[in-house]
C-alpha cells in the first residue's frame, strides 16, 4: 500500500502543476475589468430642432440631457441652416455659446472635430463603441478641435455625413469650476423624423471623459 501511494504522489504533484498553470493562463488571457470611473456614457439622447424657446433643442453635453433653447448651461444646439419647406432642409449641430448667433443667450463653448473614416449610412452601434481615443493616443491640446459646429445634414444620412465627432468642453471648466478639461465623443446615431414639415430630431450618443483623458474606453483592466 505504501509502495502505491509513493508511486502516486509524483502524479499528483505534476497533476497540481498542470491543473495551476492553466488557471493562471485563464486569468491573464481573460483580466478581470470593471466599469472606467473616468468616463461617462449617456444613450439615446433626443434634442428637436429649434421650434420655441422652450423646445429640447439643446443639450448638456457634461450631463448627458436635451435642454431647452437657451439653457444656460448648454454645450450644443441644434439649428435650421436653411427655412423650412423652402427646399432641401439641412441642419446642424454647433457650439452652445451663440458663435453663429450672437443674439443667443450665452451657453457653453465647444469645439469640435470630425471622424472622416465615420462617413458611412449605415455606421454601426458597435463600431462607435469600439472608439478609445480622439486623433491618437496621447494628450489632447486646443488646437486639436478646429470646429465650432458639425457639418450639416439632412433628413437620413447619406454615405457623406460624418456620423462620429470628437469635442472639448472648452466652457465647462471655468463654469464649473472643475480640475480638469472635458472630453468627449458624439455619435450622430438616428434622425428619426422623416416628414417634411414635422419636427426635426437627432438621436446621438456620448462618451466623455471627467479627468481630462484622451480615454473613453467604457471598461478597463480592474487594478
Amino acid at each position: 500500500m505504501k509502495k502505491s501511494l509513493k508511486l502516486l504522489l509524483p502524479l499528483f504533484i505534476l497533476a497540481t502543476f498542470i491543473y495551476s498553470s492553466g488557471c493562471k493562463e485563464d486569468i491573464l488571457n481573460n483580466p478581470i475589468t470593471i466599469t472606467n470611473p473616468d468616463v461617462k456614457v449617456y444613450r439615446n439622447i433626443t434634442i428637436n430642432e429649434f421650434i420655441t424657446a422652450s423646445s429640447l433643442s439643446s443639450i448638456d453635453l457634461y450631463n448627458g440631457v436635451a435642454v431647452d433653447a437657451n439653457n444656460a448651461v448648454r454645450d450644443a444646439e441644434l439649428a435650421d441652416s436653411t427655412a423650412i419647406g423652402s427646399g432641401f432642409d439641412r441642419f446642424y449641430v454647433r457650439s452652445g455659446d451663440g458663435t453663429y448667433d450672437p443674439s443667443d443667450a450665452p451657453g457653453q463653448e465647444t469645439k469640435f472635430v470630425p471622424f472622416f473614416n465615420t462617413r458611412n449610412t449605415a455606421y454601426s452601434q458597435a463600431a462607435f463603441d469600439t472608439i478609445t481615443y480622439i486623433g491618437a493616443p496621447g494628450n489632447l491640446v486646443a488646437s486639436d478641435f478646429y470646429r465650432y459646429s458639425l457639418y450639416s445634414l439632412g433628413r437620413s444620412f447619406t454615405s457623406t455625413d460624418v456620423r462620429v465627432y470628437g469635442f472639448w468642453l472648452k466652457g465647462k471648466r471655468a463654469s464649473l469650476g472643475l480640475s480638469n478639461e472635458v472630453y468627449g465623443l458624439i455619435y450622430l446615431k438616428a434622425i428619426p423624423s422623416a416628414t417634411i414639415g414635422s419636427d426635426y430630431q437627432l438621436v446621438v450618443d456620448v462618451k466623455i471623459n471627467t479627468k481630462g483623458l484622451n480615454d473613453f474606453r467604457e471598461t478597463i483592466p480592474a487594478p
